[in-house]
């Protein structure tokens, strides 16, 4: 039987939510990626809302609309997320892509809600329509997605982002709390799931040109109790780039991959040299 240590353990694929008020830069997030770490992101959009990636290089798919160009009714973008899922298992997808970017799980968790409100039964009624099923429909929002959370973290191969909406409400205490923007049950249940659950917001602190800094929490505070850091490895407070969190994740195996791949090209490049060299000395 063989024993291994975790001292020795890598860190393997990271999954991530990051959630934060509209407009914040959530979706942008997903370009930082791309930039600081080299690693191909597919992004799945459930808004419409990618203005703030114009002139990036990310590949994305819509869940509104179809591969022909067709609007999909929001109860069957779903069933559009469950298309994605399939292909994204395809070797031609696995083999370029090494992030999944799902912007949002606010925006998912309402189009599966408009579709368990169009499921029938064999005689035509509705399952979860109505006032006396209300209880029925949203046990069953949450225990769906929180399959459909565990089904995407647990992809093979792919790091994974989910984006989601924050809002504030009180406790018990009557105290104001921030919150992820989930309904139900699922809400309180959705950071368990997840190694790093973080919180994306603008600072009173401001550069150069005046702009308010975004900033990354990564721990809880009096007003928002969902951020958690179970790697240990960043600090309350991080910049506004995952490719920075990620590298503090990844600590030595990414710093080593890193020194690799400069060694890599070095060594190419002091080889090519030597041949025109050779070439121009043999001329």
């Amino acid at each position: 039987m063989k024993v291994n240590n975790t001292r020795n353990a890598e860190s393997g694929t990271i999954k991530i939510v990051v959630a934060g008020e509209p407009g914040n830069g959530k979706t942008s997030l997903a370009r930082t990626i791309e930039a600081g770490l080299g690693e191909k992101v597919l992004l799945i959009s459930a808004e419409a809302g990618l203005l703030s990636l114009k002139g990036s290089d990310v590949d994305f798919v819509e869940l509104q609309i179809d591969d022909a160009g067709n609007e999909v009714p929001k109860e069957k973008r779903i069933e559009r997320l469950g298309e994605i899922f399939v292909w994204l298992k395809e070797p031609e997808q696995v083999a370029k892509y090494k992030w999944i970017f799902v912007d949002s799980l606010t925006e998912v968790q309402q189009n599966l809600l408009e579709y368990l409100e169009t499921v029938k039964d064999a005689e035509g009624n509705l399952v979860f329509g109505g006032p006396k099923n209300t209880i029925k429909k949203y046990g069953e929002l949450s225990t769906r997605m929180m399959a459909l959370a565990k089904i995407f973290r647990d992809i093979g191969h792919y790091n994974v982002v989910f984006s989601a909406l924050v809002k504030t409400e009180k406790d018990a205490d009557d105290i104001p709390k921030m919150k992820i923007n989930l309904i139900g049950a699922f809400a309180d249940r959705l950071p368990a799931l997840f190694d790093e659950v973080l919180y994306l917001g603008v600072t009173e602190e401001q550069d150069e040109n005046g702009v308010h800094v975004r900033k990354i929490l990564t721990q809880k505070t009096n007003k928002i109790d969902f951020p958690k850091d179970r790697s240990g490895k960043l600090s309350t407070l991080e910049p506004a780039d995952l490719s920075v969190i990620v590298k503090k994740i990844r600590g030595s195996t990414a710093l080593i991959a890193d020194i690799s791949a400069k060694a890599k090209a070095a060594s190419a490049e002091a080889k090519s040299t030597k041949a025109e060299q050779t070439a121009q000395q043999g001329a």
